[in-house]
């Protein structure tokens, strides 16, 4: 649970792009948020802090157009 009393269940990542990166196929993500259970958006999260709770908790990727 964070300070403000949500309780985290997924993340979602919303802004990512499909790069070549020394020349291998990567995705490159640039915007994730945490999520509760509910659907409700709690805050933008930076990637290097919550990486590892990563294979804690759902991720989703929103289609990107």
């Amino acid at each position: 649970m964070n300070k403000n009393g949500k309780k985290l269940h997924s993340f979602i990542v919303s802004k990512y792009d499909w790069m070549e990166v020394n020349g291998d196929s990567k995705i490159v993500i640039s915007q994730i948020g945490a999520y509760t259970e509910d659907g409700k958006w709690i805050k933008w999260v930076k990637l290097k802090e919550v990486t590892p709770f990563l294979n804690e908790y759902p991720i989703t990727f929103k289609v990107c157009s």
